[in-house]
């Protein structure tokens, strides 16, 4: 117990089930606008059995007004999961609620300094990457690629464990293809990439991964090779002065997995052809 500004301050640990955070909710009278997004990650991770106590406590005010919590209280709702030995803090004085969220929120590229890609941006690559692949894995296809946002950092944590090796190596060389051949908005290129290598090589291998990529930097005297024919576009968009024409992340991974299936088939091209709102292309399979 705690005593401040004359309140009495008290912190307890309880188990909060459902039917604990329906009625605590009925004294959420003064709080911000919830955040369905924020509630449906929370309840991933309750479902998921990856929630983590780290000792943030649901909070009310001397007056039992709710004012720090909702979204857990909601995402226990949602899941229907209990949260065990929560923490809960009770009598603070009403000016508590302006102090609370009131630090900087974590980001997840900046939990991936252990990675040693050397900047903060490409770290955030390797974030980007992490979410990207959990949704296509979680979809089962590259449709998934557009709910990536919806992936929880829980999520993306048990992903790298098991592939940081790999995904930063794809990081790296997107950074490497980037360097040689500047193409567009460095953000979404180096983004884009970063997942088609990673996907390509997860598919086909290193070494196949590997002599597209040098293939494409440093071109060759065959103009129809799908290589150079995604060189020359790359060039071309980096060129192009003006800047709303530059290629989109889906553009971009469009572009090269057209290309890297063709150089898959052994079959040239003449040209890159993006039609609008057409399906990502999935990568074709290792050839016998």
């Amino acid at each position: 117990m705690i005593v401040q500004e004359n309140n009495i301050i008290s912190y307890e640990t309880t188990d909060i089930t459902p039917e604990v955070a329906s009625q605590w909710l009925m004294k959420n009278i003064a709080n911000r606008k919830p955040s369905k997004a924020k509630v449906r990650k929370l309840a991933i991770d309750l479902k998921e059995q990856n929630w983590v106590a780290n000792a943030d406590a649901v909070r009310f005010n001397k007056n039992d007004v709710l004012i720090d919590g909702q979204h857990r209280l909601m995402a226990v709702i949602e899941s229907g999961v209990t949260i065990k030995n929560a923490l809960v803090a009770r009598g603070l004085s009403e000016k508590a609620y302006i102090t609370i969220d009131d630090g900087i929120p974590r980001k997840m590229h900046q939990f991936l300094a252990h990675a040693n890609l050397g900047s903060e941006r490409r770290q955030k690559v390797l974030a980007y990457l992490m979410a990207t692949m959990c949704s296509i894995e979680k979809e089962g296809s590259l449709a998934g690629i557009k709910h990536h946002k919806q992936i929880t950092k829980s999520q993306m944590n048990k992903w790298i464990k098991l592939h940081e090796t790999e995904a930063v190596d794809a990081v790296i060389k997107s950074y490497i293809a980037q360097d040689a051949i500047p193409f567009g908005n460095p953000s979404t290129g180096t983004t884009s990439w970063a997942v088609a290598i990673y996907l390509a090589s997860q598919l086909h291998g290193d070494d196949v991964v590997d002599g597209f990529l040098a293939g494409l930097i440093n071109g060759n005297e065959n103009p129809e090779d799908p290589r150079n024919v995604l060189r020359h576009w790359m060039i071309k968009q980096n060129s192009d002065h003006d800047k709303n024409k530059q290629r989109s992340l889906r553009k971009n991974l469009t572009a090269f997995n057209k290309c890297f299936n063709s150089y898959v088939l052994k079959q040239d091209m003449k040209r890159i052809r993006l039609s609008k709102n057409e399906a990502l292309p999935e990568l074709v399979a290792r050839q016998s």
